[in-house]
């Protein structure tokens, strides 16, 4: 293996759509997560706005890819819903922040579990005027 270099496997990949399609997409931002809270955060947007296909993921700063709503199959209650271990209903341990680009005439919009004031990225657009809540 002299001159190989091993990458390791995406932990996200589970949730990763392999053939997703070109459409609109959202932009969910998180802050490093393991795989499970990813999870249940991509699952919080898909249960908050049933118009939404596709996320494109950012996990810890970094790019990882698209899930869609066909993939997953749908909104799921949570991990360990089949076994009825845990309680119905959709998670609660995560709310979304839905943030739009201040920049006027820009319709570009990020979807948050948190804001930190002095880690807030530029608009997808290349604006850096600002977020406001939606």
């Amino acid at each position: 293996m002299e001159g190989k270099t091993l990458t390791p496997p995406n932990p996200f990949a589970v949730l990763i759509d392999p053939s997703p399609d070109n459409g609109p997409a959202v932009v969910l931002v998180l802050p490093r997560l393991g795989v499970e809270d990813v999870a249940e955060a991509v699952d919080a947007v898909l249960a908050a706005e049933p118009d939404v296909r596709a996320i494109d993921l950012v996990v810890g700063g970094d790019p990882v890819g698209r899930t869609t709503r066909r993939h997953l199959g749908g909104a799921r209650r949570h991990t360990g819903v089949g076994d009825g271990a845990t309680l119905p209903g959709y998670t609660a341990k995560y709310r979304i922040i839905v943030l739009r680009c201040a920049e006027p005439e820009c319709d570009k919009e990020i979807r948050r579990i948190h804001i930190d004031e002095d880690q807030l990225p530029a608009c997808t657009a290349g604006h850096h005027s600002g977020w406001t809540a939606r």
